[in-house]
């Protein structure tokens, strides 16, 4: 066996026990809320005594956005789907802006009370708006074609979300598993021991050790010659 190839073995070898398995991606949920009413609108000059409310997850890894969005004109409930000003045109989801301000459409909701609907949002940039607070909900009435309510969806902190949220929460790995230096309720745990080394990698590291033995003896032999 000439000497390249037992380097070339002694490599790859160190590599799979240094390497080991290929870690994926972890997913973190994140809460988001709003309320609507007329006071976040920008372009309806009249008043509106509709309101709303709005829930919804993102995954930030997969981009998968579901939500569920009520409205009406039926105090104390807000969901009977009325408006003040005429029927429902349509309502969207709109980014990104500030409260305020506005933006174009990034989604087309389903008219009427509640909407229920998921969708996946494939643009990263689109995903960091969102968690950002930066997309809005404008339901559009005949009466006020530019929207009669509107509302501002925000994160809303939340232990797995992958974001820490102080002074409540220490870390967020982006989930509510334990055992992983992250708790259930973001605190930080101690380092776990240090795990026996596994059945492969142990075949791994004896075939290392005999490697480097033969290695060492074909020299010792080529050097007593």
């Amino acid at each position: 066996m000439s000497m390249q190839v037992v380097r070339f073995r002694i490599q790859l070898l160190v590599l799979a026990l240094v390497v080991g398995p290929a870690a994926s991606a972890s997913a973190a949920t994140v809460n988001l809320a709003g309320t609507l009413d007329a006071a976040q609108e920008t372009s309806c000059a009249m008043t509106s005594t509709a309101q709303g409310s709005a829930t919804a997850t993102l995954d930030d890894v997969t981009g998968a956005l579901a939500w569920t969005i009520t409205f009406g004109n039926n105090s104390p409930s807000f969901n009977n789907g009325t408006l003040d000003f005429g029927a429902e045109l349509f309502s969207h989801f709109h980014g990104p802006a500030l409260p305020g301000a506005t933006a174009g459409v990034k989604l087309t909701l389903a008219n009427g009370s509640p909407k229920v609907a998921s969708t996946t949002v494939a643009s990263a940039s689109d995903r960091t708006d969102i968690k950002n607070g930066l997309w809005y909900v404008n339901i559009h009435s005949a009466g006020c074609g530019g929207g009669e309510i509107r509302g501002q969806i925000v994160r809303v902190p939340s232990c797995g979300d992958g974001i820490v949220d102080a002074p409540g929460e220490h870390c967020d790995d982006g989930n509510v598993a334990g055992s992983d230096g992250c708790d259930a309720s973001c605190f930080n745990e101690p380092p776990p021991p240090v795990p026996a080394m596994s059945g492969t990698g142990a075949v791994l590291f004896a075939l290392l050790a005999i490697t480097l033995a033969s290695l060492v003896l074909r020299r010792r032999a080529r050097a007593a010659r």
